[in-house]
């Protein structure tokens, strides 16, 4: 969220919080991955808080009341499984690394970028990244989300010719992947060129396509009984139907459905 304003009345007198993306990570009151207004309510009494949203992309989010213990022990808690999450994200990078170098075979470096780049988009995503690496940085932070979503579209499409050897098996798919990783990099050239938004509009137009091509690749490919294929199906099922709705959900196709923060 770019900018969230928070009006409420003390005294007689209106105060303003604002907080969002479009400012320093400092300038928050309450150093947070996520952004926090703080707002004191007296035991037995009630308060009206007023807030404004702006966003130039989609416009998603959840409001949850907390008080200061709770929010405590809820980051605590979310410490504890976000590290095991990015924890195995490394243990993969790693051993996939180690295994590239050992076999040489292209398929470890494809697996490896694009786990690394779907690492960091949910390090983005999820507030990390402008929290410890780069606070300053407002114009980077807006453009590095659909920037790692992109290279995650990217490698995820040549990791799937490679890991099905659709080359091999179903040539016509690969040709059409070929297609979509062109269509994906001219994406990278319009975050630099036009609003970032446009460019997030773009994206969800192409992964919903493009899940159901490399979904449709790997049933053909258990079909064929390329002993890969169900390897493949299992361990990126997750994110194929994760791509298909949240681009649905983007797009307005489907209502209600907000898109998982890992909150």
């Amino acid at each position: 969220m770019d900018l969230i304003e928070a009006y409420t009345f003390e005294d007689n007198l209106l105060n303003k919080i604002q907080v969002g993306d479009s400012f320093p990570f400092f300038f928050r009151q309450v150093r947070h991955r996520n952004h926090l207004i703080p707002v004191s309510i007296p035991p037995g009494s009630s308060k009206k808080v007023y807030l404004k949203f702006h966003t130039k992309s989609v416009m998603a989010f959840r409001l949850t009341l907390h008080d200061e213990s709770s929010i405590s022990m809820k980051t605590s808690t979310e410490q504890f499984y976000f590290g095991m999450f990015y924890g195995v994200i490394l243990v993969l990078l790693v051993t996939n690394f180690f295994l590239y170098f050992s076999l040489k075979e292209k398929l470890y470096i494809y697996y490896v970028s694009f786990a690394f780049c779907l690492g960091m988009y949910f390090f983005v995503f999820n507030g990390f990244a402008f929290a410890f690496f780069w606070q300053n940085s407002v114009l980077w932070n807006d453009l590095a989300s659909p920037f790692f979503m992109t290279l995650t579209a990217l490698t995820g499409s040549r990791t799937a010719i490679h890991f099905l050897k659709l080359a091999e098996y179903f040539s016509i798919i690969k040709k059409i992947l070929d297609g979509f990783s062109l269509l994906v990099i001219f994406n990278i050239l319009f975050l630099f060129i036009l609003p970032y938004k446009y460019s997030f509009y773009y994206l969800y137009i192409l992964i919903l396509p493009l899940s159901l091509v490399i979904f449709l690749g790997s049933l053909l490919s258990v079909f064929k009984k390329n002993p890969l294929a169900k390897f493949f199906l299992f361990g990126f099922f997750g994110f194929i139907v994760c791509g298909i709705f949240t681009s649905m959900n983007n797009l307005g196709i489907l209502e209600g459905y907000i898109s998982p923060d890992l909150m």
